[in-house]
């Protein structure tokens, strides 16, 4: 198991609006040779005390035969695995999802099934109250 942080956007790119409810909505272009199977791609932090209201991860094109990404903060789930085989969305499928960790958390994807073979574009879009 890896983790992979090419992708990964950089923390001034993250909105934070402070007191409201912030729109997050980042593309990522997933490679052929991202990732094997059980690594972690991260994508984006959030601070200690952001709470995720509403998150979808949106896969374009299958990722090989049997590969999916399933969206968490840190280890936690946010949605169900994508669709291994085709083009996937997957909703948000828990309560609200409050950053507890000193120092923040972590947005990532866990590849599961079968390393990634397959060219695609992932999105995630987020509805989050930042501390």
């Amino acid at each position: 198991m890896a983790t992979i942080t090419s992708v990964k956007k950089a923390d001034r790119e993250v909105p934070n609006e402070v007191g409201g409810l912030t729109p997050i909505h980042f593309t990522f272009t997933i490679s052929a040779t991202l990732a094997d199977n059980t690594d972690v791609i991260n994508l984006f932090d959030l601070p200690e005390g952001a709470k995720i209201f509403d998150a979808g991860s949106n896969i374009s094109a299958t990722l090989g035969a049997s590969s999916a990404l399933r969206l968490r903060c840190a280890t936690t789930a946010l949605c169900a695995a994508s669709t291994a085989g085709g083009a996937d969305f997957d909703q948000m499928n828990v309560t609200p999802y409050e950053v507890t960790t000193s120092g923040g958390e972590t947005v990532n994807w866990l590849v599961s099934g079968a390393d990634i073979s397959g060219a695609a574009t992932g999105i995630v879009s987020m509805l989050v109250q930042m501390p």
